[in-house]
C-alpha cells in the first residue's frame, strides 16, 4: 500500500541518513529531521542506527503526508 512507511530495516533509511539520497520533502519538519539525522550520523557513525530509528518514528507520525514521497524514492 502506498500510504505505508517502509520498515526501518529498508535500505532507503540508510541511504537517507547517509545523505546518499537528496530529496526535499514537502513537509518542512521532515527536512529538518533528516538534516539532523545526517549531521549526527556523519559526526558519530555509531549513532546511525539510532538516527534511522528516530527518523522512521518521525516519518511514521506523518505517514499520510510523507509515505507517497518515500515510496517515490525507493
Amino acid at each position: 500500500m502506498a500510504s505505508q512507511i517502509p520498515p526501518p530495516t529498508d535500505a532507503l533509511w540508510d541511504r537517507l541518513v547517509s545523505g546518499a539520497v537528496a530529496h526535499r520533502f514537502s513537509l518542512f519538519a521532515a527536512n529538518m529531521a533528516l538534516a539532523r539525522a545526517i549531521r549526527i550520523a556523519s559526526s558519530e557513525p555509531a549513532r546511525k542506527p539510532t538516527m534511522i530509528a528516530e527518523l522512521h518514528q518521525f516519518f511514521s507520525k506523518f505517514a499520510g503526508q510523507l509515505a507517497p514521497e518515500l515510496q517515490g524514492l525507493r
